[in-house]
């Protein structure tokens, strides 16, 4: 049996495990960071999310979905605390990290917003991925946002209202990216 729900403490390990199986072939983090760095990417990305949901299927973590509020911009303080975690995570590439973002944050619609961080199911084609998103938009009438690595991956954001906005290709060689926004219901 499927269930959502939110993420505690003792769920870390194999949430982290269910996005690093997610996103293992990902083009976004393959151009970004060797696989062996993916786990440390993925308890980075859930260290910052303001809200961790899995899917429990029969006792195990079969997705992770993270979601971060963005009604007010971060603070420099709260940014420069992360900073440590982004070193760990990405290491050397922590430069391409920094255009990453810098690439995504001219994207992001005007705030307030609800960011899907991430949503990966480590089974694919049982729509975890899908009840996940439900989830989390199932009582947020504001405007929500997300980027997809993946063009096939927009038919599925846009049953959920989602539209792309444009195409961002990747600096250095990097693979593209639909930034997507589902406008506030009124």
């Amino acid at each position: 049996m499927l269930t959502v729900r939110d993420a505690e403490r003792a769920d870390r390990a194999q949430a982290i495990a269910a996005l690093t199986l997610a996103f293992a072939d990902d083009p976004v983090l393959r151009w970004l960071v060797p696989p062996e760095r993916d786990a440390r990417v993925h308890a980075t990305l859930i260290a910052e999310a303001g809200r961790v949901q899995v899917a429990d299927v029969d006792g195990r973590i079969g997705g992770t979905c993270l979601w971060i509020d963005q009604r007010n911009a971060p603070s420099p303080w709260r940014e420069l605390a992360g900073l440590p975690r982004w070193l760990w995570a990405l290491g050397p590439r922590i430069g391409r990290g920094s255009r990453l973002m810098s690439a995504f944050a001219r994207a992001h619609p005007p705030r307030p917003y609800l960011y899907l961080g991430t949503v990966g199911a480590a089974i694919r084609g049982q729509g975890i991925g899908s009840a996940l998103i439900r989830s989390g938009l199932e009582d947020y009438s504001g405007t929500a946002y997300l980027e997809s690595s993946k063009e096939e991956n927009l038919a599925i954001y846009e049953r959920f209202g989602f539209r792309v906005t444009e195409r961002i290709d990747l600096p250095d060689g990097g693979p593209p990216v639909w930034p997507m926004v589902r406008p506030a219901t009124a």
